[in-house]
């Protein structure tokens, strides 16, 4: 039996012998949900869980739980320790061949390098992380990895490359849920904005709109590209459309930048037509 599958096993007849060491993995899985949302919270638990998997010997548990604080303090900004933690937590994984704690870690390093404008690098984790996702048969994690490093790949010009990883992907015969196929038809819009092709830019921006009812953040991004997209093309009407659901969101969610970007559209879209009033709220 591998180290892994020995640890996971002693992992979960430690869960059946001992109520508060169940409670405490039970809370610490749940964790990784809330992380993104509270991160100093989740922080400060992750903390006191690390040095019980550590008494208990847990290499797997204690991978995870420092890729978990590299991942909170990515959240809060502190990429210094962050970087330090998944580098730590590389090692761990690498010491017992633990492909998904690798993986894991992978992901959100890669998101670091990315954040800090390494983008080679980035790539370089999110090829790591893309293999290790296809050993270990792990397409809900495939995916994630593919548009993140899409995403990298945009911001290094790689459109080409982009294009053809993010086509495979929903080419692929693994379903996808709605919000992946969102994500990829978002970066896929995006790519042929990139290369100035405004028409089918819309067409799969607008496919990623009616299957993202759920991320404000996104959909408003979104619905900002479309609404200047129209206007660019001269199809006031649509733009109008679109504009009045940005105007609407960005209000709702009191995002000051969208707010004014808005009132940017808005004043073009009136001298279009001719309305050389000053627009006023």
């Amino acid at each position: 039996m591998s180290i892994v599958k020995n640890e996971n096993q002693r992992i979960l007849e430690l869960c059946n012998l001992n109520s508060e060491f169940n409670s405490l993995h039970n809370e610490y899985l749940h964790c990784w949900q809330l992380s993104d949302v509270n991160p100093t919270s989740v922080l400060n638990f992750a903390e006191t869980c690390l040095p019980v998997f550590k008494q208990f010997g847990f290499i797997t548990l204690e991978s995870l739980c420092k890729t978990l604080q590299g991942k909170c303090h990515y959240f809060i900004g502190n990429f210094s320790q962050a970087s330090t933690l998944f580098t730590e937590a590389l090692h761990l994984s690498q010491t017992i061949d633990y492909s998904t704690g690798k993986v894991y870690c992978l992901f959100y390093f890669a998101m670091l390098k990315t954040k800090l404008n390494f983008l080679s690098e980035a790539i370089d984790m999110w090829d790591e992380a893309e293999i290790l996702c296809r050993k270990i048969d792990r397409n809900d994690i495939l995916i994630k990895v593919t548009t993140n490093k899409v995403t990298t790949l945009l911001e290094t010009g790689e459109y080409v490359k982009a294009f053809e990883q993010i086509t495979n992907a929903l080419d692929s015969p693994q379903e996808l849920d709605e919000q992946d196929r969102s994500s990829a038809f978002s970066l896929l819009g995006s790519i042929y904005f990139a290369l100035n092709d405004k028409e089918n830019g819309l067409k799969y921006t607008l496919q990623s709109l009616e299957l993202d009812t759920k991320n404000a953040v996104a959909r408003l991004s979104k619905l900002i590209n479309t609404s200047i997209s129209f206007l660019e093309l001269g199809e006031l009407k649509k733009c109008e459309l679109y504009l009045k659901q940005c105007e609407e969101l960005a209000f709702e969610m009191n995002d000051q930048y969208s707010i004014a970007y808005t009132f940017f559209i808005r004043s073009n879209m009136c001298i279009a037509n001719g309305q050389y009033e000053i627009y006023d709220e």
